[in-house]
């Protein structure tokens, strides 16, 4: 915490405590607080490419460099340096299918997949015939499918241990799998495909000519199916025949993603990350964290943190229970308190005396000050306020007016640093150090 800002927490509504406001911070739930991982804390590469979690909890991170497991403290890597079943150590997509298993992409060397404890890989013998992996879907019949730079292959399941690869596609290349609410099998590529009992059929986005370049993929949980790509975030609703351009969003997307209470995440290159709920388009502001960098994946976790795996490293987003309430006029570097009084008043002493309700800040004025430094604040029993200042002495602020009690009425100093109230009514007051000569 710096002297540019305080934190104003549940335990500080009954005390007085020094702090340094320029701001003030109060309860609210859609303010983020973000932490950042790079190499230096343990990520084999900073470019994060994908990110899940399997039934153990740990988290686990796709990257250029390798494969991460996390525990939330520390990372171990996979690569092709310590673990046999990885040729190659660039790892984009990760998945992690009903029957626990996390599958991994690897960019040339083949199908990874993690199962009860050890690392198998897939190639040409069990049908895979393309090294260069570039997405990962299981449908709702449990069914595992792979896009490649070559082409789409699906998993013909355990017992056969292989995949078979779908003709219709030929050799283009897919970046993006996904379903909508009737079961079309949704493959992005250069354009956007639809495939079901075996027909083949291209998509159409309202305005947009020539390739559309899917790079995500996501059907929500109210049957509306998004598409991003290079030309911005598209959205279909059921019942409608055609894409339509989401405005707002402001570069490639690269990434979707719908957490828990059905907001739709999305990430993009070079504008971080939006959030889409309930008709309204939400830009993230984390000037401090790695998510300014193009975000590649994106994530939500069971404790309910958002992930952003980005070129710049590792971002985890966790709603924070603060936000920030603006002080009016100029702002100052100064020391002062805060004071919760029994009409659920907040008032907050920073040069000037400020009143908050209902998460709003207004200058309470007083002629009778004079324009002096209010440093101290309180309400005593009979619900009348003592302010102390920074070289005038104490005012005690009543129905009946203000009254003024400077040295010459006894005070020791006319510096107050501290003022609380006694069981029995009377005020106590703290002032600089008397110096005797």
């Amino acid at each position: 915490m710096t002297c540019r800002s305080f934190v104003l927490l549940m335990a500080m509504f009954v005390s007085n405590s020094m702090v340094c406001p320029m701001r003030l911070w109060a309860k609210q739930k859609d303010q983020w607080i973000f932490r950042n991982w790079q190499s230096r804390e343990g990520i084999p590469e900073n470019s994060v490419q994908a990110i899940a979690q399997t039934d153990d909890g740990f988290l686990w991170v796709g990257t250029s460099g390798g494969l991460a497991r996390f525990d939330g403290e520390s990372f171990e890597t996979f690569d092709h340096g310590n673990t046999a079943a990885f040729k190659e150590s660039n790892v984009p997509c990760l998945l992690v299918t009903r029957n626990k298993s996390l599958w991994v992409c690897t960019d040339g060397g083949r199908l990874i997949r993690w199962h009860q404890g050890r690392f198998e890989r897939y190639s040409s013998p069990q049908g895979l015939d393309d090294s260069f992996i570039r997405a990962l879907f299981e449908d709702a019949d449990g069914t595992l499918w792979v896009g490649t730079a070559s082409g789409l292959f699906r998993w013909k399941g355990e017992k056969a241990g292989s995949f078979t690869r779908e003709p219709l596609l030929g050799d283009s290349a897919i970046h993006a799998i996904g379903q909508d609410r009737t079961g079309h099998l949704m493959l992005g590529g250069s354009a956007l495909y639809s495939l079901s009992e075996g027909r083949l059929n291209t998509e159409t986005f309202s305005g947009l000519g020539g390739d559309v370049n899917v790079k995500a993929i996501l059907s929500a949980s109210d049957g509306s199916l998004w598409v991003g790509s290079i030309a911005g975030l598209w959205r279909r609703r059921p019942g409608e025949q055609r894409f339509v351009l989401i405005t707002g969003v402001r570069g490639p997307v690269n990434a979707l993603f719908e957490t828990h209470d059905g907001t739709i995440a999305i990430g993009t290159s070079g504008d971080g990350i939006y959030l889409f709920r309930k008709n309204r388009l939400d830009h993230i502001d984390g000037a401090d964290s790695a998510q300014r960098s193009a975000v590649l994946a994106i994530f939500q976790d069971r404790d309910g943190s958002i992930w952003a795996g980005t070129q710049a490293g590792l971002s985890e987003m966790s709603q924070s229970p603060v936000e920030i309430v603006h002080l009016p006029g100029p702002s100052n570097l100064d020391f002062g308190t805060v004071h919760l009084d029994t009409d659920d008043t907040l008032w907050v002493a920073s040069r000037r005396l400020f009143r908050v309700r209902d998460g709003t800040a207004t200058v309470f004025s007083l002629p009778e000050l004079h324009g002096a430094y209010v440093l101290n604040v309180i309400q005593d029993q009979a619900r009348t306020l003592w302010l102390g200042t920074n070289g005038s002495g104490v005012f005690h602020v009543t129905p009946q007016g203000v009254r003024h009690y400077p040295v010459a009425n006894g005070l020791a100093n006319s510096f107050v640093r501290i003022m609380t109230e006694g069981r029995d009514g009377s005020i106590w007051i703290g002032t600089e150090l008397v110096s005797v000569i």
